[in-house]
C-alpha cells in the first residue's frame, strides 16, 4: 500500500505531515502507513482528486461524511487529525475558506 504515496502531491504530503506529524515523503519503503495519507492517495489514484486539484476543507468534510454514512466511527477524518488538517488548510488558503458541505 505504501506505493500509493506516489499519487500524493507535494501539497498533500505537507498537509499529511501537519495533520498527523508523519513524514510520508522520500523513500516509500521507509514511510509510515498513515490512514489519512492513504485515503487521499486512493482518491488521487481514482481521480476523485484530479492531479492539479488541491485538497480543500470541503473535501475533508465530504470524506468524513462518507465514513459516517458507512457507519464507520473510527476513521482518519476525525479528532485531532481533522482539526489540524482544517487549521492547516485555513492558514494556507489566502483568506478564502470553502465552508460548504
Amino acid at each position: 500500500m505504501r506505493c500509493l504515496y506516489a499519487f500524493l502531491t507535494t501539497a498533500d504530503r505537507e498537509l499529511v505531515e501537519h495533520a498527523t506529524g508523519e513524514d510520508v515523503g522520500g523513500d516509500a519503503a521507509e514511510a509510515p502507513v498513515v490512514a489519512f495519507a492513504l485515503h487521499i492517495a486512493r482518491d488521487r489514484e481514482a481521480e476523485v482528486l484530479k492531479p492539479n486539484q488541491e485538497v480543500t476543507i470541503r473535501y475533508l468534510y465530504e470524506s468524513a461524511r462518507r465514513y459516517q454514512e458507512a457507519g464507520i466511527e473510527d476513521h482518519p477524518f476525525t479528532g485531532e487529525v481533522m482539526e489540524r488538517a482544517l487549521e492547516y488548510l485555513a492558514m494556507n488558503s489566502a483568506g478564502v475558506v470553502d465552508v460548504t458541505v
